[in-house]
């Protein structure tokens, strides 16, 4: 009667590990699936994006304007039908040292940024095929811009493209 004990509690034992490792992997994965969906979703959301927005260097813009210290600027949207995630872009000004990010963001209230067609109108983005022009002002000397599109969901993707800034206009 003490042999077949032995064996008995060896059987339980071995249920109980393998119920142990069956719970802990459940547990794991409660958390892990959701976080990985999560970061995938998040890692592709901005590849239909990577060639949205271009500079229209067609327009006679992409120049300063040295005396007021303005920089004009066009940009071009990719003719598609994915620009309803888009918020607007960053247009990143370079000296080759120092970075100026501006938010042109739709709707948003003009500031250093503005429509070139009307100072006073709030700032439009342009939609599929479209392009808008605009004029930011700043003291500072910048040689180059780049355009990085940013989305609805606040993500900011990888910059789309990027052109070395006229010395006049």
């Amino acid at each position: 009667m003490i042999d077949g004990k032995k064996a008995l509690s060896q059987i339980v034992a071995v249920v109980f590990i393998i119920l142990l490792t069956v719970s802990s992997v459940m547990i794991v994965a409660e958390f892990a699936v959701p976080f990985v969906k999560k970061n995938l979703y998040a890692s592709s959301e901005c590849i239909a994006y990577k060639e949205y927005f271009k500079f229209d260097e067609d327009s006679g813009f992409s120049c300063l304007d040295a005396p007021s210290g303005e920089y004009k600027i066009s940009v071009l949207a990719k003719a598609d039908d994915s620009d309803n995630n888009i918020a607007g872009f960053k247009l990143v000004y370079s000296d080759g040292n120092l970075f100026q990010a501006v938010d042109v963001l739709e709707g948003n209230s003009p500031g250093s940024i503005k429509m070139l067609s009307d100072s006073s109108k709030n700032i439009e983005i342009p939609k599929t095929g479209e392009t808008r022009s605009y004029l930011y002002t700043s003291s500072n000397l910048y040689y180059s811009v780049e355009v990085v599109p940013v989305l609805k969901s606040g993500r900011v993707c990888g910059k789309t493209d990027y052109i070395k800034i006229k010395s006049s206009c």
